[in-house]
């Protein structure tokens, strides 16, 4: 039984990042690269406007990558926006 959990602990150990690595899957990675194009985006600009549109983007990113918001919060903020049916 000892062999069986040093061989777990071994496998383990290698295929799990280690303590000082970050592990991003794919989606995580582009809500990152999104919200930083954002950002960069605000030192780029002096419009108002177009700060604010960017740091919403920026935001928006955030709220996707930590599950704030997933399609069926902005699909809900959306359609109860509008009259649809009647």
């Amino acid at each position: 039984m000892k062999e069986l959990l040093d061989l777990l602990g071994r496998t383990v150990s290698e295929l799990l990042p280690s303590e000082d690595s970050i592990a991003l899957n794919r989606r995580q990675a582009d809500c990152l690269a999104e919200a930083t194009d954002a950002l960069a985006e605000t030192e780029e600009s002096t419009d108002l406007v177009i700060i604010a549109d960017s740091l919403r983007r920026a935001r928006l990113s955030f709220d996707r990558l930590t599950g704030q918001a997933g399609v069926e919060a902005v699909l809900d903020a959306l359609f109860s926006r509008f009259c649809l049916g009647k």
